[in-house]
């Protein structure tokens, strides 16, 4: 976050960085009706708050093709390479199964990362889109955002379908309600 410049701009605005890789700050939960992820340590500022945004950037990823809103609750997470040893689409679908999820899921695709992610190492690695998705269904969100960067989301994001089987919420986008705003420029 100094080196983003994300801490400078947080505490200007009178926002309290706090670590997020110190034990201390994570309680234990449970993940109900989950088959793998059955426990997670939760930063204890999710669990705690009134209101949960969920604001990632659409990129591509090495492990899972895509990160976009599901993916990014990893960031919540303490123990994020038990995901990665034991099945990260199924964990990523899973930790959704826990009751607090986010309150609103704001999927910034104004510039995506379509290689090298998910850092990009060079400018050519982005691509200016000028979207954002926003909704409740981060499960919908998901599915939204895989079609916006050309994959299709059942049968190319496992933990998209994975979350749709679960219940978690509408993998389907031709089941989805959405209304497109354009604002002038």
């Amino acid at each position: 976050y100094e080196h983003s410049g994300i801490a400078a701009a947080a505490k200007a605005a009178g926002a309290e960085m706090l670590p997020g890789n110190d034990g201390a700050f994570y309680r234990e939960v449970t993940i109900p009706n989950a088959k793998l992820l059955k426990q997670a340590k939760v930063h204890r500022e999710i669990l705690d708050n009134d209101v949960f945004i969920n604001v990632p950037v659409l990129k591509c990823h090495g492990g899972t093709k895509l990160t976009m809103a599901m993916k990014n609750l990893m960031g919540i997470v303490l123990d994020r390479q038990f995901w990665h040893r034991s099945g990260l689409d199924q964990c990523i679908a899973e930790f959704c199964l826990y009751p607090r999820r986010p309150d609103l899921n704001i999927l910034d695709a104004y510039r995506i990362l379509r290689q090298n992610g998910p850092q990009g190492r060079a400018p050519e690695d982005g691509e200016i889109m000028k979207y954002q998705l926003l909704g409740k269904d981060i499960v919908a969100i998901d599915a939204a955002g895989a079609k916006l960067f050309g994959k299709d989301p059942i049968n190319d994001i496992a933990h998209v379908k994975m979350a749709g089987e679960l219940g978690i919420g509408q993998s389907d986008v031709s089941k989805v309600r959405m209304k497109r705003i354009t604002l002038p420029a």
